[in-house]
């Protein structure tokens, strides 16, 4: 596989993407895990689902974020228009 130089706001705005997809498919998790476990089951999922989003929030949003401050305002610009995270 050959780098193809990126702007690092395409990268970051990327990164942003795959964040948030991924933030979504663990709601559709939890969401299952609630309708199929018992609630103590559920509350241990919820916990390691909680744990992942915090890391994917600290580990990748806001390194995106800090380096490109608009990309936030831009996704939180979508998020209100949309009522959700809408990819772009």
């Amino acid at each position: 596989m050959t780098m193809v130089p990126q702007k690092s706001e395409d990268l970051a705005r990327h990164v942003s993407n795959v964040a948030y997809s991924l933030a979504g498919a663990l709601e559709d998790l939890r969401s299952f895990l609630k309708f199929h476990c018992n609630p103590a089951e559920f509350k241990a999922w919820d916990a390691a689902i909680t744990s992942v989003e915090t890391q994917i929030t600290e580990g990748l949003l806001h390194r995106a974020y800090a380096n490109h401050p608009t990309l936030k305002a831009d996704i939180d610009e979508r998020i209100r228009g949309f009522g959700e995270f809408v990819l772009g």
